[in-house]
């Protein structure tokens, strides 16, 4: 697991962010921050490592909040089931704890379809879909991550292996705030309401990369826990 700083100080508020499948910190740049620091976690990877090292930044803040987006919601949900309680709000962006299933994820011949067919234009076709068409799209691609087919590939393989192996659910969900966008096109939000039930979510409107509807951090965590 990659980890990045965007701010860094000695501030006592700390924003972790679990990034989706394929990403890194560089879509995230163009929001402002002001009143945080925040540490971008990606590219998981086997060994799935970097638990520790993000647990020892973690503990380091006074004030702590977790915001997870799509495979990020997976993943965040492995590092801290363990110790939920570290963090002040903890919150799911347009993902499940099943990632890859066809009632409650991404369905698994969309997935399997991804894996064995990625290049540089299903990842751009990808790209499109993930976000709002000829709104977030221009900014999205003067951003884009800098990681390679490769990585990308070898990411989405495990990630692959990780939920199958995890089939039975990864435990009772870590998260207080649940946040589905209703124009996601990459994990249907029929599916997202559809794996949270009863659980109380927030609905706005938006694609599965829905960054960008805010300017500031401090924007985006007013708009995703209100």
């Amino acid at each position: 697991m990659k980890i990045e700083w965007l701010r860094q100080s000695d501030g006592a508020s700390l924003i972790v962010f679990f990034n989706g499948w394929g990403m890194d910190a560089t879509p995230l740049r163009p929001l402002t921050v002001d009143a945080h620091d925040v540490v971008v976690c990606s590219e998981y990877c086997h060994p799935f490592g970097g638990i520790e090292e993000i647990e020892r930044i973690v503990v380091r803040y006074e004030r702590r909040l977790l915001i997870c987006w799509s495979m990020g919601v997976y993943f965040g949900q492995i590092c801290f089931q363990s110790n939920p309680l570290v963090f002040d709000t903890t919150i799911a962006v347009n993902g499940t704890l099943t990632p890859i299933d066809d009632d409650n994820g991404i369905p698994v011949q969309t997935f399997q379809a991804t894996l064995a067919n990625l290049n540089t234009q299903s990842r751009e076709k990808f790209y499109r879909r993930m976000c709002r068409p000829g709104g977030d799209f221009p900014l999205f691609t003067q951003n884009k991550p800098r990681r390679s087919i490769a990585s990308q590939h070898s990411e989405l393989a495990f990630i692959d292996e990780a939920a199958t192996a995890s089939a039975g659910g990864p435990g009772d969900s870590i998260y207080m705030n649940i946040v589905i966008a209703e124009g996601d096109l990459v994990i249907p939000a029929a599916n997202q309401h559809r794996f949270w039930g009863r659980q109380a979510t927030k609905t706005i409107q938006g694609p599965h990369f829905p960054f960008y509807s805010w300017q500031s951090w401090e924007g985006l965590v007013a708009g995703l826990s209100s």
